[in-house]
């Protein structure tokens, strides 16, 4: 998986296309960690594109560094097809307490513009 990360501020930008590997998984978590620590709370867009899904050991990392952080993530805009949304609110309800809004593909704009909404 190629992903392309960005940061603004405390606004996390990532980009997924393909299958996500768990060094891609970890290196995603060592992009993010030093903006949780500057921050505190922290937002997510996450935009799926042409996503094939990821190995059992990069969903236990994601998993166990949501817990980790578990209060730092304060929203999670995500950008994806349906199926993808419906899986996202199944995996991550149990472990994240951010307010999470879906947005179909192509509605980048709209989602960046909900993360910036509201906050600090």
């Amino acid at each position: 998986m190629p992903y392309i990360f960005k940061k603004h501020g405390n606004i996390l930008e990532f980009q997924i296309t393909g299958r996500i590997t768990t060094n891609e998984m970890v290196a995603s978590w060592r992009d993010a960690e030093p903006v949780i620590a500057k921050h505190d709370k922290i937002y997510v867009l996450l935009e799926l594109i042409d996503f094939e899904g990821w190995g059992a050991e990069a969903v236990w990392i994601e998993w166990k560094k949501n817990l980790e952080h578990f209060d730092n993530i304060d929203r999670v805009a995500f950008v994806a097809p349906k199926k993808w949304q419906e899986w996202y609110e199944q995996f991550s309800t149990p472990v994240s307490q951010a307010k999470t809004a879906y947005f179909d593909p192509g509605e980048f704009d709209k989602a960046y513009l909900w993360l910036k909404g509201d906050r600090p």
